[in-house]
């Protein structure tokens, strides 16, 4: 047997796109096997095309119109796209005839009968689908046709206006891998092994990158002949993380690798890279889904590998992501990887693993649906986590979708900061107390803040009762109660110690949704930054309760008050620079104890991208 030994990746050869504005819905029929609309694509197809790709979007608000994510009922107008063979069978050049020429496919007699067979569909709930085929050119029969069907409809959605982008892929030699030798011969029992090295060209811009191995074999034998043996195929994906090194650095649309040609063409004239990618480090596409799970929705990954002379030999050091994004509705959260011991045999499993060490809020509240939030009210997210020798992992994750454009394109900087000290903790008697805090920041903090928030502390109240609710309504749950906040820095709530239900919380403010938690077991958390002032109400569901009531403990944790102030702040904190402000403690009339507060600092974009605890004990 000969194995021949090659590498390929896909590159754009082709696009197209057009858009599409439909009917009035009260015209269209959603049916499961018709669809709405049926439009020919195979004459776009280059002969070449080993890969079609098909991107549908349209405005979220023609998806979602009320904005409410869909409770307490799913109101969506929703769309599914189809790719499907046409065969004519009757040979009359017709997969559909427009009897009544409205340009809309009617339910009954006009889609001729047996003549399309589906290969694909993008059906999940959002304002954009995809679907994908191999080979279009040689799996169609007569032709190829594109469908879309709108599954679900709302009077107040009259007409959609949808977005169509076509894409053809061709697979070429993949000069990042190469093996030696190009070929093997084994013999029947036999086993070799060959080594594939992969060269990631200078200056290839941050993030994945994929493509495949791939082993092709025939039999040779006694009669063997190579123009009618049947060629076998093994293909190996591969893929390749080019990460970051260090604390500072530029990813995506502001990777100074990504020049316009690379935009443009999908690969780079500069010769950063030699091919175009399916998978963007510098885009995003959508694909939530608010009939799935947390994780639908476009992911990007980065990576950074920081070593120990990276980081200051004073203070605590932070790793600051700072990314923005085209489209006033995407919101893409940011999630912080580090080192994390695991206790696990290294020799085995490497040092550590990867943990999340800081994200931005978490504001999932089930079926796939996520409230739109971020640091700065805009297309723009800020957040910090511990920066430790080792590597970390930058992730963006798409959870609200603008759906105007096919793409939102994204980028950012990553830099540290350091804070000296990064945790306030004093005792004494009661009264004043003021600490010197210096920063120091590779990014540029522009219009400085900076605000101090508490004395206080947590409240635990244990058994609480929990009875079974109706676990598809959470305005049944069982069990409300109430917080107020004045000039609130955090409120965190968290639930725990049932014998064996599964609750949910849920956070409400002025009677909207604002944060919920409903993992499958009793131990839910939430947490709010910056909260408004005013009443806030916590409703406790008993989702699944098997001896139809149970108790639970309720832990609140408010950070609110005026006995925290800060003085002496610089108007910025240039990239590079270094500057200092004060914070002040005022326990004057507090009775000997613990307490504890928070101080909020960050450009006036971001006033809570880093914080320092504050503890102080009264004596």
């Amino acid at each position: 047997m000969i194995v021949k030994l090659s590498s390929n990746s896909h590159r754009l050869i082709g696009r197209y796109e057009d858009t599409f504005t439909s009917m009035d819905q009260s015209l269209e029929h959603g049916s499961f096997t018709t669809p709405d609309y049926a439009f020919r694509v195979d004459q776009y197809i280059p002969k070449q095309t080993d890969l079609l790709q098909v991107k549908l979007t349209k405005p979220y608000e023609q998806f979602n119109p009320t904005f409410d994510l869909g409770l307490p009922t799913s109101s969506f107008s929703n769309w599914r796209i189809h790719l499907q063979n046409w065969t004519d069978l009757d040979g009359d050049g017709l997969f559909w005839d427009d009897v009544d020429g409205d340009g809309m496919v009617d339910a009954v007699g006009e889609m001729e009968t047996d003549e399309h067979v589906r290969f694909t569909y993008g059906y999940n709930t959002g304002p954009t689908q995809q679907v994908r085929i191999a080979d279009p050119l040689e799996r169609i029969d007569d032709g190829l046709l594109l469908t879309l069907r709108h599954r679900n409809r709302l009077e107040s959605v009259p007409t959609t206006d949808l977005t169509i982008e076509a894409t053809f892929w061709k697979l070429y030699k993949w000069n990042w891998v190469k093996s030696n030798p190009h070929y093997v011969i084994l013999q029947p029992g036999q086993t070799k092994t060959v080594d594939f090295k992969i060269n990631v060209p200078n200056n290839t811009p941050y993030g994945m990158y994929e493509g495949s191995i791939n082993m092709s074999y025939t039999s040779i034998g006694l009669g063997w002949n190579p123009h009618t043996a049947v060629i076998k195929e093994v293909v190996v994906p591969v893929t390749v993380a080019v990460a970051a090194s260090g604390t500072s650095f530029e990813y995506g649309a502001d990777d100074a690798a990504f020049d316009e040609s690379w935009r443009q063409y999908g690969y780079s004239r500069n010769k950063f890279v030699d091919r175009p990618m399916l998978y963007e480090n510098d885009a995003v596409y959508g694909y939530t889904d608010y009939g799935w799970r947390a994780e639908s929705g476009d992911w990007r990954f980065f990576w950074t590998d920081i070593a120990a002379e990276d980081l200051p030999e004073e203070g605590s050091s932070f790793l600051v992501v700072d990314n923005s994004w085209e489209g006033e509705l995407n919101d893409l959260d940011t999630i912080i990887l580090g080192p994390t011991a695991d206790g696990y045999d290294p020799t085995i499993y490497g040092p550590y693993t990867l943990e999340q060490v800081g994200r931005s809020a978490n504001n999932y509240i089930g079926s796939g649906r996520w409230l739109y939030e971020t640091s700065t009210g805009g297309p723009r997210e800020m957040v910090s986590a511990p920066a430790q020798e080792g590597l970390h992992g930058i992730l963006f994750h798409q959870v609200f979708v603008d759906g105007s454009e096919i793409s939102s394109e994204f980028g950012g900087s990553v830099g540290l900061v350091n804070l000296d000290p990064s945790e306030i903790v004093t005792s004494g008697a009661a009264g004043t107390d003021t600490t010197s805090v210096s920063i120091y920041s590779e990014l540029d903090l522009g219009g400085f803040v900076a605000e101090g928030f508490g004395l206080g502390g947590p409240v635990t109240t244990t058994g609480n009762v929990i009875l079974q609710d109706d676990p598809n309504d959470p305005s049944t749950a069982s069990f409300v109660t109430t917080v107020d906040i004045e000039n609130g820095a955090l409120l965190e709530v968290s639930t725990g110690n049932t014998v064996g239900s599964d609750i949910d919380l849920f956070v409400y403010f002025d009677g909207a949704l604002v944060a919920s938690s409903t993992t499958p077991t009793d131990e839910e958390f939430v947490s709010i930054l910056f909260p408004s002032d005013g009443t806030y109400t916590i409703a406790v569901q008993g989702w699944s309760v098997p001896g139809g009531s149970d108790t639970f403990d309720l832990t609140i944790n408010a950070v609110q008050g005026y006995d925290i102030t800060v003085d002496n702040l610089p108007a910025s904190v240039p990239a590079g620079g270094t500057a200092s402000f004060d914070v002040t403690t005022d326990t004057t009339g507090f009775a000997p104890g613990t307490y504890s507060g928070l101080v909020l600092l960050g450009p006036a974009e971001a006033p809570g991208l880093l914080q320092i605890p504050v503890t102080v004990t009264v004596e």
